[in-house]
């Protein structure tokens, strides 16, 4: 149902089921958790993840990698939720165990960094957001190069970031290394591929360049015709654009 965007019909699943988890294994918790956040109950989702938080903090202490990333877990919904405070506290304390589990330069670092990179980014400290979003680019490069998806995600969370700040040629510098990179990957006719070239465009009328912003938003019509056909949210938006 959620893969289907069914969310009504998968939450009349999560309650007539909940019931059958076993609540005494922490791993329960966390399933029951990110189904909840998935259908967009935020508040229920954050409650089964601090129950689990709890239990592994009794049985692990703070400084192990299951508190790491239930930090991170609890962090990502209050984002999702429009809590960026509390986001970014969480954020901070991933962070924490995270240099002192793993060492500076781990995934687990980078997946953070980037995660309160745009927390910072939504609530409009943008260079905060950017002092982050650069630190999750210099570990994705050192660990991956500049040819995987999470290189080409970075770089177009850095470009919006920027684009807030008002530095547009830096934005447009960033997307397209985005843009390159995701179509090195994926080709063309991508949903992605099109949001990049959709972000350029926006970029480039906000900087007074009318040219090119037609003709980024153009490509990114073509791409999502190609996809959806006309009548799509996606395309619709393209058209107004």
């Amino acid at each position: 149902y959620i893969e289907n965007n069914m969310l009504g019909n998968a939450k009349d699943v999560l309650k007539e089921y909940e019931g059958y988890f076993d609540y005494s294994k922490d791993f329960a918790d966390v399933v029951i958790g990110e189904l909840y956040h998935k259908t967009g109950e935020f508040d229920i989702a954050i409650k089964h993840y601090k129950k689990a938080f709890e239990n592994d903090l009794k049985l692990f202490g703070e400084d192990h990698v299951s508190i790491s990333n239930l930090y991170n877990m609890i962090g990502v919904i209050y984002r999702d939720k429009g809590d960026f405070i509390s986001s970014i506290q969480y954020f901070e304390n991933a962070i924490k165990v995270a240099v002192k589990v793993f060492g500076e330069g781990s995934i687990a670092l980078m997946v953070d960094y980037n995660d309160i990179g745009l927390a910072w980014n939504y609530q409009g400290n943008y260079d905060k957001a950017i002092e982050y979003l650069e630190k999750a680019l210099r570990i994705c490069l050192k660990l991956y190069g500049d040819n995987n998806l999470n290189f080409g995600t970075y770089n177009n969370n850095l470009g919006l970031a920027w684009n807030n700040k008002g530095d547009l040629d830096k934005a447009i510098a960033y997307y397209r290394k985005a843009l390159k990179t995701l179509i090195d990957l994926f080709g063309i006719n991508n949903d992605y591929v099109a949001g990049i070239f959709s972000n350029i465009g926006t970029a480039f009328f906000e900087k007074g360049d009318l040219e090119n912003a037609i003709i980024c938003s153009e490509n990114a019509l073509k791409i999502h015709i190609k996809l959806f056909g006309k009548e799509n949210l996606n395309t619709a938006r393209d058209f107004c654009n």
